[in-house]
């Protein structure tokens, strides 16, 4: 018998539509988790998005005009009090700066081109807590 897919909603927030549909994209290719994908190209749309509905999870690009960067964004999304994990997703992660996404309210970070299938079933079970599939069946 197999067990029903666990439900993940995600809300996308990158001010470029063409990521939106790459991610939409790769997120279509995991199967592990039945997703639904909501996106927002400023903070204030995310904001109040993430105030109106109850996001498993939320990926944000780091770079958000006209703010600087996650340090000025995440910590937004957290005084919109949204407790669920927060990842940062950006083409270049190697800033010293991104060794602190902690600091700021993130959980985790990731390089745009890391994002696949392989690794948003990781994700999605190590940030939703759903741990029910044995990490060696993630391969």
């Amino acid at each position: 018998m197999d067990d029903p897919q666990k439900k993940i909603d995600v809300l996308l927030v990158d001010d470029d539509p063409t990521e939106y549909e790459i991610i939409r994209f790769k997120l279509s290719d995991v199967d592990s988790h039945e997703v639904s994908i909501d996106y927002v190209s400023t903070l204030e749309d995310a904001i109040s998005k993430v105030s109106e509905r109850n996001y498993n999870i939320v990926l944000m690009d780091n770079m958000l005009l006209p703010h600087q960067d996650f340090r000025q964004t995440v910590p937004e999304i957290r005084k919109a009090r949204y407790i669920g994990p927060i990842g940062i997703i950006s083409s270049d992660i190697s800033g010293g700066y991104f060794q602190a996404f902690g600091e700021y309210g993130a959980d985790f970070r990731m390089a745009k081109q890391e994002i696949d299938a392989r690794s948003l079933r990781y994700i999605f079970n190590e940030y939703t807590r759903d741990n029910s599939v044995p990490f060696d069946e993630i391969a």
